[in-house]
């Protein structure tokens, strides 16, 4: 388990393609859902993935958590129709002030709001911000911030999607530990 926040050296899990892989945009997002599960130190040995389950995690104190990642790099920038890295790069790494989160609502039968709302308690942001392709390693660490965000301040926003620049006004960037620390606390409750 990764309880020490030590970058992840996972090459048996994810493979030595990783860099290739997890530049896949929905690869990512699965990857960002086993990331912070094993930060928070979640159950996932018998744990299947549900695509349209209500939320990504579920804590053992019955806390909902959806995990919601994005990156610099994408690759589409990257590789060539063959799938072989480009020598240049299609384009450039995206500017932060262009990063978005999408944050799917639902008009949910079993809730008393009134309104658009969203399935899970706690929303989890995760941004891989290296732009140096020969440090590019979506298994460190050290590369990520992490955000999080209760329903309730979604739900005054009325949004289906939350700028870099607004999330960080609502929530200052963490690094995998302070997340880690935040998260537990919050969970403890």
């Amino acid at each position: 388990m990764l309880t020490d926040c030590r970058p992840i050296r996972a090459c048996e899990i994810f493979g030595a393609g990783r860099f290739l892989i997890l530049c896949e945009d929905y690869l990512k997002g699965f990857f960002a859902e086993w990331m912070v599960g094993v930060l928070l130190d979640l159950p996932l040995d018998n744990k299947r993935r549900l695509e349209f389950g209500n939320c990504d995690h579920v804590h053992p104190g019955g806390l909902r958590i959806e995990v919601k990642a994005t990156a610099r790099w994408q690759s589409w920038k990257l590789l060539d129709q063959d799938g072989n890295l480009r020598p240049v790069p299609k384009k450039p790494a995206t500017p932060l002030n262009n990063l978005r989160f999408n944050v799917p609502m639902t008009r949910a039968a079993d809730t008393d709001f009134a309104g658009p709302t969203y399935k899970a308690d706690i929303y989890v942001f995760c941004l891989h911000t290296e732009t140096d392709l020969t440090r590019w390693d979506a298994l460190d660490l050290t590369q990520w911030e992490f955000y999080f965000l209760h329903q309730d301040v979604l739900r005054s926003l009325r949004t289906k999607s939350i700028s870099l620049a607004k999330l960080r006004q609502l929530c200052p960037p963490m690094t995998a530990s302070e997340f880690r620390d935040k998260m537990c606390g919050i969970c403890a409750v």
